[in-house]
Formats: structure tokens, sequence, C-alpha cells
């Protein structure tokens, strides 16, 4: 059936004096818009067909990932425990460096945390002393023993 549409006659015309006369246009019928045809319908619930399946190597990369990212969950939480339940929380537990230092006349906090740590920046070390020993005072022959940090 042909679309018939309400036109309307020229509204310029009426203001001119020409009557107003409302038309009907007749256009043709319209066209329906190709749509690609549907995949077929499989029966039954079969298995995909091998071109809808990931390919081999994408399965085991994927399989790969997945195990690498499980060992890494269960190293952190390993670590972790480790740590809350008073254990070591990476490799072996190493007993600590104590350095034995006997102070000389002359030395001072300064001198001895120069020579206990001399990579470290010594108003640390100092603070670290003094604490410890509960005094800044240091007497020659005095034996003192550093664990390190």
């Amino acid at each position: 059936a042909p679309n018939l549409v309400p036109t309307f006659g020229d509204p310029l015309g009426a203001r001119f004096g020409a009557p107003f006369v409302p038309q009907l246009r007749v256009s043709p019928p319209r066209r329906p818009v190709p749509q690609p045809p549907a995949p077929p319908r499989r029966l039954g619930g079969a298995t995909p067909a091998r071109h809808d399946r990931p390919r081999r190597a994408v399965y085991w990369r994927r399989r790969l990932v997945a195990t690498l990212l499980g060992a890494t969950a269960l190293v952190g939480l390993a670590n972790g425990a480790g740590a809350v339940f008073g254990g070591p929380t990476h490799g072996l537990a190493r007993s600590p460096v104590i350095t034995r230092y006997t102070v000389q006349p002359g030395d001072t906090l300064w001198s001895i945390a120069r020579h206990l740590e001399p990579r470290r920046d010594p108003r640390e070390v100092v603070d670290l002393l003094a604490g410890a020993r509960h005094t800044t005072v240091v007497v020659p022959g005095e034996v003192i023993d550093w664990a390190g940090m």
C-alpha cells in the first residue's frame, strides 16, 4: 500500500492571497533493509565448531599465565603469614654480625659512629648509641658491642 503523507500548500503563497489548500502526496513504499543471514542453529547442545574455540597455543598460554598468577599469590601469602606469625619473611634468618669496638683515648660518639657504620649518616648511629647506653660519655678502654641495623 502506498504511503500517504499529508503535505501542506505553500505557506508563503497564503500570505500573498493565494488560498491555503492541504494536499496529499503519494510516496513509494519503503524497501526493507537487508539483514545478514542468521547463523545456523545447533541441535542438542553440541560443542562449538573448531573455529569458535581458541587455538591450542592460546589455551596453553592462558593456562601458564593463570598458574604463574596463582604461584605468585601463594608466595605473597606465605611471606605475609611468616611476617604475621614471627617467621622469617625472606630466606633464612641471618644472625646479626656483632662488631666489638674498644674506646680509645680521644674518641667521641661521633668518631665511634663513623667507625661502626661508615656508609650511614653518623647522626642516626650516635642517637642509637646514646639511647642504648643512656649516656653520651665514653671512657677509654670501654667495649661497645654493635649489632648494626
